[in-house]
C-alpha cells in the first residue's frame, strides 16, 4: 500500500484528518494532489495518507478483534444453550462502520429537517415583510435574509460532510475486505507474497 510506505514510521497526519469542514466541504484538502497531478504525471509516491484509522491494517485489526469478540459471544450463547446462530460478518461489518453511519444520519437530519425547515420558516416571514411594504421592517427583513443565508450555508456544509461520513464507511468496508484476501493469499500461497501485496 503505497500510503502506509510513505508514512514510515511517523504518525504523520494525513491532509484528510487535519483538515477543517470547509477545507472538507470544498476537497481543498486534495489540493497538493491536484497540483501534482497537473504539473506531472501522478506516481505511486505522489499519494496522499490515509487518515490512521482507514489504513487497511488498522481497520484489519480492529475487524479481527470485533470478529473475535463475535465469535467468543455466539460461543457463550451456544454454551448456555440460547442458540444455535453462527457469527455473522455482517454484525461485525456494522459495528466497524456504525459510528461513521450515524454521523452521516445525524448531519443529513440536521441539514435536511433543521436547516431547510428553517429556510422554509425564514422565507415565509420574508415574503410576509415584503408583503406588509412597512418601511419599519427593512431591519428585521435584512435580519431575516441573512438567516435565509447563513442557514443555507449550513446546509450545503452539512451535505458534504455527512457523504464524507459514509465515503469513510463504505471505504473501512473495502478494506476490510482487502485485507481479509491478501491474509488468505498470504495463508495459501506464501512463495507468492510479494504478488498479492501488490
Amino acid at each position: 500500500d503505497p500510503s502506509e510506505a510513505a508514512a514510515g514510521t511517523v504518525a504523520e497526519l494525513s491532509n484528510m484528518e487535519s483538515a477543517g469542514p470547509i477545507s472538507r466541504t470544498f476537497f481543498l484538502w486534495a489540493q497538493p494532489l491536484l497540483r501534482a497531478g497537473f504539473k506531472n504525471p501522478l506516481q505511486s509516491d505522489d499519494a496522499l495518507l490515509l487518515p490512521e484509522r482507514l489504513r487497511p491494517k488498522a481497520v484489519f485489526a480492529r475487524f479481527e478483534a470485533l470478529w473475535a469478540a463475535e465469535t467468543a459471544r455466539v460461543a457463550a450463547r451456544a454454551v448456555k444453550g440460547a442458540s444455535r446462530k453462527q457469527p455473522s460478518v455482517l454484525r461485525v461489518l456494522w459495528q466497524l462502520t456504525r459510528q461513521d453511519v450515524y454521523r452521516a444520519l445525524f448531519l443529513q437530519i440536521l441539514g435536511n429537517v433543521v436547516c431547510k425547515f428553517g429556510s422554509v420558516l425564514l422565507l415565509r416571514r420574508l415574503t410576509q415583510i415584503i408583503l406588509e411594504a412597512n418601511d419599519d421592517l427593512r431591519g428585521e427583513g435584512l435580519a431575516v435574509a441573512c438567516g435565509l443565508v447563513v442557514m443555507n450555508a449550513i446546509d450545503g456544509t452539512l451535505s458534504p460532510l455527512a457523504t464524507f461520513s459514509i465515503q469513510r464507511a463504505l471505504y473501512a468496508v473495502g478494506a476490510c475486505i482487502s485485507q481479509s484476501v491478501l491474509q488468505k493469499g498470504r495463508a495459501l500461497h506464501p512463495a507468492l507474497q510479494d504478488k498479492f501485496r501488490r
